[in-house]
Order: structure tokens, then C-alpha cells, then sequence
């Protein structure tokens, strides 16, 4: 049988907590679990609690610690997006050679928007697809954005999510919204 894709949709809260939550109930189940973020800087719970797991339930972070994005300077910029392509390399190694049971990819849809990126983002999908294992997925793009992509290159890549894909909406109030209205309100 065919592994399942779960898609963690929405602006909002929660989405990265679920998808850990999927991950150690398969951790709990005897599976080797890895979870790899992109465009997470700071140190929360979950990183030290899993941290605390073992070999068994890993999570990968390959940017160093920066701003956000809009205050990077373009050699930032830069150092970023190879940051991120190494990460994208490492998880086609972890698909291509079934080092894990379960493969979460956190914040898909984060990356910059190039053809470069589309290719290895649609390559990673593309891969896990084929393995027929499980992964789960985490992203602001809505449900519909998945359904209807306004570009083409990115209709192959969402045909294979959604084939196999149990969407999951995350409603709440975006926690980095909400300290930006608390810290610059007028």
C-alpha cells in the first residue's frame, strides 16, 4: 500500500506542533523519523525534547541563525539560499537511500521562488512519491493554492501531493502577526 501524505495547511499556528505530534506517534511506533526545516532560526521545546529521542526521531536545520529575510543583506540572501539547496541535497540522500521511515519537510514553500528550486523541490516530492513511504508536509500555502497553482512547473509538484494527500487545515492567529501587532501598534 501506498504511504500516505499529510499536509499541514494555513496561516496560522500549530502546523510544525501536529507534524512533530505525527512524528513521535511513529517514533512510538518503532519508525525512524526525520524532520527537516527550513527557514527556523530560533530554539523551541520540541527541538530539545527530540533531541532527547535519539537516532530514531532526528531533526535537521541547515540555516545558521539570521534576521528575517527582508532585513538580509544580498551576501545573506546568498549564504542562505545555498544553505537551503545543501538542505534540499540532503533530503534527496535520505530519500534516495530510505534512511528514514517517516520524512517530514516543515515550511515547504518557504524556499525562494526560482527554476532552480522548483526543480529540486518537485525531485524531493517526486522521489518520496515513487518510494511509496509516508511523509508529511508544512506549509503556508492554502489548500486552494495546493489545488490551483498559478504556475505550471508547479502543477506537477502539487498532482503528487494531492493524490495521496490528506489535507489539514491549521486555523488560529499567526504567532508572528500577532507579536508584530503587539510590538509596533499605533
Amino acid at each position: 500500500e501506498r504511504g500516505l501524505i499529510q499536509v499541514y495547511t494555513g496561516d496560522g499556528k500549530g502546523k510544525t506542533t501536529a507534524a512533530i505530534g505525527q512524528g513521535i506517534r511513529a517514533y512510538g511506533n518503532g519508525l525512524k523519523v526525520y524532520m527537516l526545516q527550513f527557514l527556523k532560526g530560533g530554539k523551541t521545546g520540541e527541538l530539545s525534547t527530540i533531541d532527547e529521542l535519539g537516532e530514531n526521531f532526528k531533526i535537521f536545520r541547515f540555516e545558521k541563525p539570521k534576521d528575517f529575510t527582508w532585513n538580509l543583506t544580498k551576501e545573506e540572501l546568498e549564504d542562505l539560499k545555498l544553505e537551503i539547496k545543501e538542505g534540499y541535497n540532503f533530503i534527496l540522500e535520505v530519500i534516495k537511500e530510505n534512511k528514514c521511515d517517516l520524512l517530514i519537510i516543515d515550511d515547504l514553500g518557504a524556499e525562494r521562488k526560482s527554476e532552480y528550486m522548483q526543480e529540486m523541490v518537485f525531485n524531493i516530492i517526486d522521489s518520496r512519491y515513487r518510494s511509496g513511504l509516508p511523509f508529511i508536509i508544512t506549509t503556508n500555502l492554502t489548500a486552494d493554492e495546493i489545488k490551483k497553482p498559478q504556475e505550471i512547473g508547479y502543477s506537477r509538484i502539487y498532482d503528487r501531493i494531492l493524490e495521496r494527500c490528506f489535507p489539514v487545515k491549521v486555523d488560529g492567529v499567526s504567532r508572528r502577526r500577532q507579536n508584530l501587532k503587539d510590538n509596533y501598534n499605533d
